[in-house]
C-alpha cells in the first residue's frame, strides 16, 4: 500500500519511487509518472473479477488500467472516473455516456467496449479492449512526421471507423493524434483504433440529457482541432469531425498543426478566420503529393458546407488521391484496389474550386424562374448539344469535334467487325477513311497510332506484308511525333514554372506543380533516350534540372533522378568527363534524404551506390569502386535480401571488379551466389516489403 502522505508527489510505477510534484518523468527510468492514488489499487481484485496490473493512462476526468480478467486470464483496459469527481453526477453522466456510445459500436477500427458497471462503493467503470500499440500522437513526435502512403492507409481506416459511428448516429467530437492508436499485427500490418468517446454527441440523446451535458455555447473538444462550429458554440454534425479529421491528418503528414495560436482563443480565432498553410511552407522536402493536399484543405473548409458531406465520400477522394499520386499500395493490382470513382468529375471540379481562393460556385435561379427554366432548358441543351459536336474544336490536347471524334469511333469498329469476319479489303477501305479523319486530330498522334496499329493487324492478317511493313515504318514515325509532341509540352511546363519565381506564393505553387509532375518531367526523358535521342534528352534534362534550381529545389529526390539519367545521356555521347560528379550528386541527395529508414529511399542509396561504382570500375579507378560496390552490396544484404534482381546485380558487378584485381577465387564465389538467384516468375515480386 502506498503512502497516503505522499499525494501532493508523482509515483513512478516502474522503480516505485516518488517524485516532486510537477516532474514529467521519471529520472531513473524516464518511465510515466502518477499520482500515488492512481496507483494504489494496483495488485488489487477489482469488481470481484479484475486484477489491477498497471495504470497505463491518466486524464482529468479519468484514469485506465490495464488488468486481468481472473477468470478468462483475458488482458483487458479498465476506465475509471477519479475519485475526487465521482460524485460529480454531470461527470458521471458523460462517463456512462462514453460507455454506451462506444458499446453501441461494433467496428474493427473502434475500440470495443464490452463492460460497464459501478462497484458496491459506488466507483463508475467501464471495461474496454487493451491496445498494445501506439498513439498517433507519439508516432508523430517521434517521426516527426508520417509518409503519404502510410498516412493514407490510417486516414482511410479513421474514416472506415468514423463512418460505422457516423451511421450510428455518433459523432466523435473530440478527433486527434492522441485518440488514434496504431496497433501492429502479427502479418506486420497497421491497424487503427479509434477511442474515447467521452464527449461523443449521440443523435438519438433526448433534449433534456443533452441541456444537462452541454449548455448552449459551451465550447467542447480539443482547441487545435476544433471545428470552427466547435469554436462559436453552435449546432454540429458529422461535418465537424471532418473538419478535426483534416486537422489530423495535416499534423500527421507536416508533422505539426494547421492552427496554433498563442493561446486557447488565439487558436479558436485561427480555426474561424484563417486559411491552413501549404505544405510546402512547412515541409518543402516532405514531397506530399498536390491531391492529397486538395482533400485535406477541402476538408478545413470553414463552411461545413464547403467540406466533403460524408466520411465516405472523404474516403472515396483520398483512396483517388493517393491513386491519382502513385503512392505505394494503392494502384490497381496493389496491395489496395481503389474502388471506382462515385463522386466522378464533380469531385475533381469541387477539389479544384476549393484550391483557388475567391471562386465561388454560381448560384441558382430562384424559384420564381422555375417555370420558364423548366420549359427553356431542353431546347437550350438541344441546341448547345448541336452547337458543341459541330462547332467546337475540343481542349486544348485534344484538338477536333465532337462529331468527328465519334464517327471516327464509329467507324473504327466497324472495321474491326470487318476484319473479324475475314473482309480484309472492306476492313481495310473502311481504315483508310478512319486513317484520314485521324490526320486531322491534334491528340498528339494517339487516334492515328491506334488506326495504323490496326491496319497492320489486318495487312499482317491477309498475307500483305510487303504493305505491312510500309504501315509498321509509319508507326514508328508517328510513335517519334508523339514523343517530341509529349516532350514539347513537358518543356513548355518547364519554362513557365521557371518563370514562377516573382513572388513566394507563386514560387510555392511552382514548387507544387513542378513536384505534381515529376512522373511526366522523368518519362518524358526516359522516352527520348529510348529512342536514341541523346542530343535532344542532354537538352531537355538540363532545362529540367535548371528549373529546379530556380525553385529552389535543388535536394529533390526527382533531382537525383534527372542527375542519374544526365549521366547516361552523357555516357552514350562518350562525354565522360562530367558523369562522375553527376552520379556522387544524386548519391549525395539521395542519402540525405529525410526518411533514411523508408525502404524506398534505402532502395535509391543502393541503386545510386552501384551506379557510381560501376561506373568508376569501367573508369579503371579501382579503390573508389571497391568501396562503393562493397557498401552496396552490404546493404542490399541488410535490407533487401530478398530481391533477387538487385542482389544479383551487386553481386555480378562486385564479382568484376575482383576479377580486374586478379582476385578471381572470390570473384568466382560471388558469381556462383548469383547464379543460384534465378529470376522471379512472370508477375511475381521479388520483395513484398519494397
Amino acid at each position: 500500500m502506498l503512502d497516503e502522505t505522499q499525494d501532493q508527489s508523482v509515483f513512478c510505477f516502474t522503480c516505485k519511487k516518488h517524485f516532486p510534484h510537477g516532474t514529467e518523468t521519471c529520472p531513473d527510468d524516464g518511465g510515466k509518472l502518477y499520482p500515488p492514488q492512481v496507483c494504489k489499487i494496483v495488485g488489487t481484485i477489482f469488481a470481484e473479477r479484475y486484477e489491477i496490473l498497471e495504470p497505463v493512462g491518466d486524464g482529468g476526468m479519468s484514469v485506465v488500467y490495464k488488468a486481468r480478467h481472473i477468470h478468462m486470464q483475458r488482458i483487458v483496459a479498465i476506465k475509471l472516473l477519479h475519485e475526487r469527481i465521482a460524485t460529480d453526477e454531470k461527470a458521471l453522466m458523460r462517463f456512462k455516456r462514453e460507455a454506451q456510445a462506444t458499446g453501441n459500436l461494433s467496428h474493427q477500427n473502434i475500440i470495443s467496449v464490452f463492460d460497464f458497471g459501478v462497484t458496491k462503493d459506488h466507483q463508475a467503470f467501464f471495461v474496454m479492449d487493451f491496445l498494445d500499440g501506439d498513439p498517433l500522437d507519439v508516432v508523430i513526435r517521434r517521426d516527426r512526421s508520417v509518409p503519404p502512403a502510410r498516412a493514407v492507409k490510417i486516414f482511410k481506416q479513421i474514416c472506415d471507423g468514423l463512418e460505422h459511428a457516423h451511421k450510428k448516429g455518433v459523432v466523435h467530437r473530440d478527433l486527434k493524434p492522441s485518440n488514434i492508436i496504431l496497433v501492429k499485427q502479427d502479418d506486420g500490418t497497421e491497424v487503427v483504433k479509434i477511442v474515447d468517446f467521452g464527449i461523443a454527441k449521440m443523435v438519438a440523446v433526448d433534449t433534456a440529457t443533452k441541456q444537462q451535458l452541454t449548455q448552449t455555447g459551451q465550447v467542447v473538444g480539443s482547441p487545435l482541432y476544433l471545428s470552427p462550429e466547435q469554436c462559436e458554440g453552435i449546432s454540429m454534425d458529422d461535418r465537424s469531425d471532418i473538419y478535426s479529421l483534416g486537422c489530423l491528418m495535416f499534423e500527421t503528414l507536416a508533422g505539426v498543426p494547421p492552427f496554433m495560436g498563442d493561446s486557447v482563443i488565439s487558436t479558436m480565432v485561427k480555426h474561424m478566420n484563417d486559411q491552413a498553410p501549404l505544405f510546402a511552407e512547412l515541409v518543402p522536402n516532405a514531397r506530399i503529393p498536390q491531391p492529397i493536399e486538395y482533400v485535406v484543405r477541402k476538408c478545413l473548409e470553414k463552411k461545413a458546407g464547403d467540406r466533403y458531406q460524408t466520411v465516405g465520400e472523404l474516403r472515396q477522394s483520398l483512396l483517388d488521391a493517393a491513386a491519382a499520386s502513385s503512392l505505394e499500395g494503392y494502384r490497381t493490382g496493389g496491395v489496395m484496389e481503389v474502388p471506382k470513382k462515385q463522386a466522378g468529375l464533380a469531385s475533381t471540379w469541387d477539389q479544384l474550386v476549393a484550391s483557388v481562393p475567391g471562386l465561388k460556385p454560381a448560384q441558382k435561379a430562384g424559384p420564381s424562374w422555375a417555370l420558364i427554366v423548366g420549359l427553356a432548358v431542353p431546347a437550350v441543351i438541344l441546341f448547345a448539344s448541336l452547337a458543341v459536336s459541330l462547332l467546337w474544336f475540343g481542349p486544348e490536347d485534344d484538338r477536333g469535334t465532337i462529331w468527328d471524334k465519334t464517327v471516327w469511333q464509329f467507324m473504327m469498329g466497324s472495321a474491326e467487325r470487318t476484319a473479324a469476319r475475314g473482309d480484309y479489303a472492306q476492313a481495310l477501305a473502311e481504315i483508310g477513311k478512319c486513317e484520314a479523319l485521324a490526320t486531322t486530330f491534334g491528340d498528339g498522334h494517339a487516334r492515328l497510332l491506334k488506326t495504323l496499329k490496326l491496319k497492320s493487324q489486318v495487312l499482317g492478317s491477309a498475307s500483305m506484308f510487303e504493305e505491312q511493313e510500309k504501315v509498321n515504318g509509319a508507326i514508328v514515325r508517328a510513335q517519334l511525333l508523339q514523343i517530341m509532341a509529349d516532350v514539347n509540352d513537358t518543356r513548355a511546363l518547364l519554362r513557365r514554372l521557371a518563370e514562377a519565381t516573382t513572388s513566394p506564393v507563386s514560387l510555392e505553387r511552382g514548387r507544387l506543380e513542378v513536384e505534381a509532375n515529376s512522373g511526366k518531367i522523368l518519362l518524358s526523358s526516359r522516352r527520348l533516350y529510348s529512342r536514341g535521342l541523346f542530343d535532344e534528352d542532354e537538352v531537355f534534362l538540363r532545362q529540367a534540372l535548371d528549373t529546379y534550381q530556380k525553385l529552389g529545389l535543388q535536394q529533390s529526390q526527382t533531382v537525383a533522378s534527372l542527375k542519374t539519367q544526365l549521366a547516361d545521356c552523357l555516357i552514350k555521347q562518350q562525354a565522360l568527363g562530367s558523369v562522375r560528379p553527376l552520379l556522387a550528386a544524386a548519391l549525395e541527395i539521395r542519402r540525405s534524404a529525410p526518411d533514411q529508414n523508408a525502404k524506398t529511399v534505402k532502395r535509391q542509396v543502393v541503386e545510386s551506390l552501384l551506379r557510381l561504382g560501376q561506373f568508376d570500375r569501367d573508369q579503371s579507378d579501382f579503390k573508389e569502386s571497391k568501396s562503393e560496390l562493397e557498401e552496396a552490396l552490404a546493404l542490399v544484404r541488410k535490407d533487401f535480401a530478398g530481391n533477387r534482381e538487385l542482389m544479383k546485380e551487386c553481386l555480378q558487378s562486385y564479382a568484376d571488379l575482383l576479377r580486374q584485381l586478379g582476385d578471381v577465387q572470390s570473384s568466382k564465389k560471388l558469381l556462383e551466389q548469383a547464379s543460384k538467384l534465378k529470376p522471379a516468375p512472370l508477375g511475381a515480386g521479388d520483395d513484398p516489403t519494397e
